[in-house]
């Protein structure tokens, strides 16, 4: 049994991420008795650490700018005693343009994207390909 915790402390050098039950598949036994091992080892199960990625100038404006707008789209709440009403507060008209975006993924990412126009009317999905 020595060589077997040797061998499971090795695996687990290795691979930080192996599970239990991947352990005990490799090992021909429970969870359980792994997890009694890696106990005798003094190792346990903790979440890793989160690297923050590297933003561009771009991403990261448009991070502020969508918290601006989170932080700003509130701003009809009002604190009110109990039988009063609040004051009305027009509703912005904001522009809104639609249009249709399709987009073809594979297991490798996006395949094929479009947009169409406005106005566009798609009833089947070979206009999408014609197009």
């Amino acid at each position: 049994m020595g060589e077997d915790v040797n061998l499971l402390k090795q695996l687990i050098e290795q691979d930080l991420r192996l599970t239990l039950r991947c352990l005990a598949e490799h090992f021909g036994c429970s969870h359980f008795a792994v997890e009694k091992h890696l106990i005798q080892l003094d190792k346990t199960w903790k979440y890793g650490v989160w690297i923050p990625q590297e933003l561009s100038l771009h991403q990261l404006q448009h991070r502020v700018d969508a918290c601006m707008d989170l932080m700003t789209s509130h701003r009809n709440y009002q604190w009110l005693s109990p039988g009063q009403t609040g004051v009305a507060t027009p509703k912005p008209d904001f522009p809104r343009k639609k249009m249709i975006l399709s987009v073809w993924r594979g297991l490798s990412g996006i395949i094929h994207w479009k947009i169409f126009p406005t106005g566009y009317t798609l009833t089947t999905p070979d206009q999408i390909l014609q197009s």
